[in-house]
């Protein structure tokens, strides 16, 4: 089964489609960050309006799993979107840290997911476009963005092989990265 949201040439795959659109109207239970085995944790930034994350982002919603993580295959920079652990799929690398109760996320958990929204971008120009951002806004207005990053002094910077997770709508639509025409707030899909 195909069940990576980045193209390969061709575009928006119908599996993680299906998935994220599916999620409208589930409430978000869980959020856990998953982090190289040798961190010693999760570092506290000043800023609430982001986190800068290592490998993953798993978000646990009635009775469905996402996880969203960077993924390189040799020139593609892309976020892959997948509904299995990494515990499963690589058990001595996952540590993860549960966020639920965290400022930023404790606006969203327990809520309805009410839209989904991505953004793409064109690592390879002989290739297609990929997704590299995913922003999701719930019922009572809380919204997140999980992208491709890294902060640099404080600020989210483009950097494919670590993840950035934005706050609020303001700090999505005030990042963006070459090549993609959108912020991380990008287009809705569902």
């Amino acid at each position: 089964m195909i069940n990576d949201l980045h193209n390969n040439g061709m575009g928006v795959m119908e599996w993680p489609y299906r998935i994220l659109s599916g999620l409208r109207g589930q409430r978000l239970n869980r959020v856990r960050y998953v982090v190289l085995p040798e961190s010693p944790g999760l570092e506290i930034r000043p800023s609430e309006s982001w986190d800068e994350v290592e490998y993953a982002v798993e978000l646990v919603f009635d009775g469905t799993l996402v996880v969203i993580s960077w993924l390189m295959e040799n020139e593609m920079e892309c976020l892959n979107v997948r509904s299995q652990s990494v515990a499963a799929v690589i058990p001595d690398y996952s540590k993860t840290i549960d966020l639920s109760a965290q400022p930023g996320w404790e606006a969203c958990v327990g809520k309805e997911l009410i839209s989904v929204r991505i953004s793409q971008h064109r690592p390879v120009p002989t290739q297609g476009d990929c997704m590299w951002a995913l922003a999701l806004t719930f019922r009572n207005a809380a919204s997140v963005a999980v992208a491709l990053g890294e902060l640099v002094d404080d600020i989210p910077s483009y950097l494919p092989d670590s993840l950035v997770v934005l706050f609020g709508q303001e700090a999505a639509e005030s990042y963006r990265i070459s090549g993609s025409p959108t912020s991380a707030w990008g287009d809705e899909i569902a």
